[in-house]
């Protein structure tokens, strides 16, 4: 994967600062488990933390945005590479856990909605955004904030919505030989990568 030596060398090139709370200038990109690890592995330090963040270089941005667009490839759900190694996998299994997956998908975007939040209103936040005369973001709400990270969950489960809507199936079959072992391998490494990048709040702002 070209995006990881990509993020490790734009770390090493990249500073610790303070994170920006204006919310319509600054966007914190989203953790993972591999990206927190790297950061720590290369800073010391987990981050964000103590109100300093990693100012990312434009090299390990680009790696970030790689490990991003090869989670959303890697779900386990629809007819992206994840969804083909899942349906080789499960067979006709695959159509039962997709639709759990699916309804799975839109709860845990509520769930992680919720969590923002709520922790919104304890920093002090309110409710609703408050905007000033100019028409510029004066005092980031709950809401907004929340919507961060609901979103983009919710927005997948609707596009995977309207993919099964249009065939009638989450993935056509792919064939009836059962995968070997080593691929069967392969497949459970390709679930683990998935959950080492997963991302569940892409970008928000910071609070």
């Amino acid at each position: 994967m070209v995006a990881v030596p990509l993020l490790v060398i734009g770390l090493c090139l990249s500073h610790v600062g303070p994170i920006q709370v204006d919310p319509d200038q600054a966007r914190i990109e989203g953790n993972s488990i591999l990206y927190a690890l790297l950061k720590y592995a290369v800073f010391g330090r987990w981050l964000p933390g103590d109100g300093v963040d990693v100012d990312l270089h434009p090299m390990a941005f680009a790696g970030w945005v790689g490990l991003l667009i090869t989670m959303i490839n890697l779900m386990p759900i629809g007819q992206l590479d994840g969804g083909h190694v899942a349906r080789a996998a499960l067979g006709d299994a695959h159509e039962t856990w997709s639709r759990r997956l699916h309804t799975g998908l839109a709860m845990f975007g509520l769930g992680v909605g919720g969590v923002m939040f709520t922790a919104a209103i304890r920093a002090g936040h309110p409710v609703w955004s408050v905007k000033a005369d100019d028409g510029h973001t004066l005092t980031l709400g709950a809401v907004s904030y929340s919507l961060n990270g609901a979103l983009p969950w919710l927005v997948w489960t609707a596009m995977i919505g309207w993919m099964r809507w249009q065939t009638g199936e989450y993935h056509p079959p792919v064939g009836d030989t059962p995968l070997d072992p080593r691929r069967r391998r392969y497949a459970i490494a390709l679930l683990l990568m998935f959950f080492l990048i997963a991302t569940p709040v892409p970008f928000r702002p910071g609070l």
